[in-house]
């Protein structure tokens, strides 16, 4: 017998679900600090978490949908996602996930990039497949010198909107798993991690022209709109792959606030795994 119920301040079973996440996954840098920092303390709002408990009260299952885009357009993302084994096949996942969804308003983009294992699941509770992503790799020969991201919204930030800038800082400043570096090219943002990168333009013109390659160096990055092949773009080459990633979508907001949202952010930028 589980019981499942959104989460309400208990920061005992918030623990136990970050204990849960870190043990599946096998990864000890999944902690109540980093859950915190990704679920409770976003400029945009707290996550919606639903977890499922035993007859003892020993938490055996959660999700969260977190909050992934500045802006006009409100996005919650499914994430975190967790079962313990011996709790599986009761149906636990669906229930979690009408809990959250219950807490979505009518016009919010309900986002996702499942995989083709975790694909069925959520077209199965209604969700619509947007577009399949290409691996787009990208080797750029000029542009300017990529720097740690705190000194990069303190030199080059002036003209972002403070909300904006509060949200890039907690984002990809105080993120306490990975360092981000950024750039400033061309009225577009560019985040940089490792090889994988993400952009986001900075002015008006969400439909501006996309095909931008990385400024310098060579790195990666998913994309809904990059056509399959090798192609010359401004300073560099862009290679896209097919890939087994999707992007889906819940249809409760108009399709168009999708449109405009994916045309000004990246697909990494709105992924909780960038």
């Amino acid at each position: 017998m589980f019981e499942c119920a959104l989460w309400t301040g208990d920061l005992g079973k918030f623990g136990a679900y970050a204990d849960l996440l870190s043990t599946e996954y096998q990864d000890s840098r999944i902690t109540s600090a980093y859950l915190r920092w990704k679920h409770l303390d976003n400029p945009l709002g707290r996550s919606i978490v639903a977890l499922a408990t035993d007859h003892d009260g020993r938490v055996v299952a959660g999700r969260a949908f977190w909050f992934s885009a500045p802006g006009d357009v409100v996005v919650a993302q499914p994430c975190d996602t967790v079962t313990d084994v011996g709790a599986r096949r009761k149906g636990l996942f669906e229930k979690l996930t009408r809990l959250c969804l219950e807490q979505c308003q009518e016009r919010w983009i309900v986002l996702n990039f499942p995989n083709h294992n975790s694909r069925p699941g959520y077209l199965k509770l209604g969700w619509q497949v947007y577009q399949t992503q290409k691996k787009v790799f990208s080797f750029g020969v000029f542009g300017p010198r990529f720097k740690r991201f705190e000194n990069f919204l303190k030199d080059d930030g002036g003209g972002l909107p403070l909300e904006l800038k509060e949200y890039l800082a907690w984002r990809f400043v105080r993120n306490p798993l990975y360092s981000y570096e950024g750039a400033i090219y061309n009225g577009r943002v560019f985040v940089r991690r490792d090889r994988m990168y993400s952009t986001f333009l900075v002015g008006e013109d969400v439909f501006a022209d996309r095909r931008v390659t990385v400024p310098s160096g060579w790195a990666f990055k998913y994309s809904p709109i990059s056509s399959q092949g090798c192609g010359l773009v401004r300073n560099g080459v862009e290679v896209a792959l097919d890939s087994s990633s999707t992007i889906a979508y819940l249809p409760r907001g108009e399709k168009t606030g999708l449109d405009v949202l994916l045309h000004r952010f990246d697909s990494n930028f709105l992924m909780d795994t960038f």
